[in-house]
């Protein structure tokens, strides 16, 4: 499962905090024009960038805690 708690990529305030819960074999679409975040989306899964305010969490843990083969795995 993975997990976006109170989750604010940038120090933008004005965006709105996502919080959302993927189960193994969910699907998620993500669309925007340019400079909405969704490559940074990405990259806070897959622990290379971290967020300004809340987590991302990947089975319970934070993806930085786990091994590259692990992430692979479990996303």
């Amino acid at each position: 499962m993975i997990q976006f708690q109170d989750l604010i990529l940038d120090q933008d305030t004005s965006s709105a905090p996502l919080a959302l819960e993927l189960a193994k074999g969910d699907a998620l679409l993500i669309s925007g024009s340019n400079g909405t975040g969704k490559s940074q989306l990405i990259q806070a899964v897959l622990g290379a960038r971290k967020p300004h305010r809340g987590s991302v969490l990947i089975d319970g843990h934070q993806p930085s805690e786990l091994s590259k083969a692990e992430r692979r795995q479990l996303v």
